[in-house]
């Protein structure tokens, strides 16, 4: 385990993953823990391969017989790992069906192709092999291959309607601005403006609603980035409703919007 707290810290009255039992899924391959292609290339770094999606396979193959008694799962990830948990969110559950799993990305937003270029997309879906990975998990949910991240939380929404999901993001990552930044201008490059950015999450916001995707948000004004993996992160609260109650109540089947 990388670090005893926020979501880890076993001595924290309040964390409602305390007695829960872990398990970390490590990754080098940069492909947000979905992709499958062994022919990669990334210009200056030569060949590259990207497993991201089929090392997932290795580690579930030991983990759900591990953990045979289970009653609740919680996919959770940051970062990286929280965009990989959306993508992956149909992949884990299968292998674990029909134990219910609840699914939460940190600070790894989904996005609408106003805030995403289209063309950054599409450098994913092709650079790391979506197309051999989760990708046909979303089958004709995801009809295309350069506007797919909301889809996927619908995908899931609708294959799983008593599963839950969330997300917990600032207003305007630093980090995350910058990582969509590349798809600006037609992947010319530039910056996410916050005005731009909190649109984008609250076009997410609207659309789960709309659709009534078992899907909740938390939305922290701040350009912070990650906020379960540290203890002060954690203990954040919007408008008087703590992240970790926010997240108990998600584990306990209820789907709330905190924030702007």
């Amino acid at each position: 385990m990388p670090q005893a707290q926020g979501i880890f810290n076993r001595d924290d009255p309040d964390n409602p993953l305390r007695t829960w039992n872990f398990v970390f899924v490590p990754y080098c391959s940069g492909d947000v823990h979905a992709g499958n292609r062994s022919d990669g290339a990334v210009d200056g770094g030569g060949p590259q391969q990207f497993f991201g999606y089929r090392n997932l396979d290795a580690f579930l193959s030991r983990i759900v017989p591990t953990f045979a008694g289970a009653r609740q799962v919680l996919l959770a990830g940051s970062s990286a790992g929280g965009f990989g948990v959306l993508l992956n969110a149909d992949h884990v559950a299968r292998w674990f069906a029909p134990v219910p799993v609840t699914v939460v990305s940190d600070s790894g937003p989904p996005m609408p192709s106003s805030v995403v270029g289209a063309c950054l997309e599409q450098t994913w879906h092709d650079l790391w092999g979506f197309d051999q990975g989760p990708m046909p998990d979303c089958a004709g949910d995801c009809p295309s291959s350069s506007d797919y991240m909301i889809d996927f939380v619908l995908h899931f929404g609708w294959r799983y309607p008593s599963y839950r999901a969330g997300l917990t993001s600032s207003n305007h990552d630093g980090n995350i601005s910058l990582f969509f930044g590349f798809g600006q201008k037609g992947c010319a490059g530039g910056t996410v403006a916050p005005a731009d950015y909190q649109a984008g999450l609250m076009s997410v916001r609207g659309q789960v609603q709309a659709q009534g995707t078992p899907f909740g948000t938390y939305y922290i004004p701040s350009t912070q980035h990650i906020w379960l993996m540290s203890d002060t992160g954690f203990a954040t609260s919007v408008n008087g409703v703590p992240l970790k109650q926010w997240l108990a109540e998600l584990l306990a089947g209820t789907v709330t919007h905190v924030g702007p």
